[in-house]
């Protein structure tokens, strides 16, 4: 999928250390997020917790309706 950043469009960097997973995704929501990017090089770790890749992709669209 390509997109391009549109005029009046913001990026935000969330970061999920030390962050509960009801704040990172309330946050995604709050902000009205359309898309997530994950640019982590290790995102597969078990210590990534909630924010593991597989995880990522489907509570992301599931909480947020973002991509």
């Amino acid at each position: 999928m390509e997109r391009c950043l549109e005029v009046g469009q913001k990026i935000f960097l969330l970061s999920a250390y030390e962050t509960s997973a009801a704040d990172f995704f309330q946050t995604l929501v709050r902000n009205k997020a359309d898309l997530m990017l994950d640019v982590r090089q290790g995102n597969t770790s078990q210590l990534c917790g909630f924010t593991k890749k597989k995880d990522l992709a489907f509570f992301v669209p599931q909480l947020t309706g973002a991509d």
